[in-house]
C-alpha cells in the first residue's frame, strides 16, 4: 500500500513509497513498473521536482534525492543532495524548488531546518522554539513565508528572509500555499488556547 504518491515533471511517470521503503516507478500509460528500490526502511514520503528531473525521498533519519532523467532511467541516487539528521516529521520544498524545509526532533527539541538546493542541499538556518515536534510544514506560493504546524495543533507562520514569526493580520493580501494552507486566519492558535472552564471543548 502506498505512503506517498508523486508525478515526474512531463506527466509520464508515477513514483510510489510504501511506509516500509519500497520504492516504485510506474510508466503512466501502461502501469508497467519501470524501476524498484526496497530501501527497507521506515519512510516519511517522496516529493517529485516539478522544474528538474529529480525526487526525493524521505526516510526516519536520512533523505535522498534521484536522478529521474527518462532518457537513462536508472535512478541514480545524487550524492550532493544527501542528507543524514536527527528523527525527520516532515520535509517538503518550497514553489521555486531553491529551498527545502525538514522538521526534526532530538532530546524533545523540535527545531526547522532550512537548506538551499542549487546544485546540492546547503544549511542556510535554523529555527526553534517550539513547544511540540512538528508534523506539517508548508511554503506560501511567493516563497516569502513558511508556516509549521506542530503536534498540539498550534500554527506559526514565519517570514523566510527575516526568521521572525508573524501574525496573519500584518499581511495586507491573502496568501496562496502549496499544501493544505493555514487551518485558520486568526491568531493561528490551536483548540487548546480557546478552552476554559466555562466552555469545556
Amino acid at each position: 500500500m502506498p505512503k506517498s504518491v508523486g508525478m515526474d515533471m512531463i506527466s509520464s511517470r508515477v513514483f510510489t513509497l510504501t511506509a516500509t521503503g519500497l520504492f516504485l516507478v510506474w510508466n503512466l500509460q501502461n502501469f508497467d513498473i519501470i524501476f524498484q528500490k526496497n530501501f527497507s526502511k521506515p519512510s516519511r514520503g517522496l516529493q517529485a521536482f516539478k522544474l528538474f528531473n529529480m525526487v526525493m525521498v524521505v526516510f526516519e533519519h536520512e533523505i535522498i534525492v534521484m536522478d529521474t532523467n527518462p532518457k537513462k532511467n536508472t535512478f541514480d541516487e545524487l550524492p550532493d543532495y544527501s542528507l543524514t539528521l536527527n528523527t525527520i516529521t516532515y520535509a517538503t520544498i518550497n514553489n521555486n524548488e531553491q529551498l527545502l524545509g525538514v522538521a526534526t526532533i532530538s532530546a524533545a527539541t523540535p527545531e526547522v531546518t532550512l537548506f538551499a538546493t542549487d546544485g546540492g542541499f546547503m544549511k542556510l538556518k535554523q529555527i526553534f522554539g517550539f513547544k511540540s515536534s512538528i508534523k506539517y510544514l508548508d511554503f506560501s506560493t511567493d516563497n516569502f513565508y513558511m508556516q509549521c504546524e506542530d503536534n498540539v495543533g498550534e500554527i506559526t507562520l514565519y517570514e523566510i528572509e527575516t526568521d521572525r514569526p508573524i501574525q496573519t493580520d500584518a499581511i495586507d493580501f491573502e496568501l496562496e500555499w502549496l499544501g493544505e494552507g493555514l487551518r485558520t486566519y486568526s491568531r493561528l492558535k490551536g483548540v487548546r488556547h480557546q478552552y476554559n472552564p466555562n466552555n469545556k471543548i
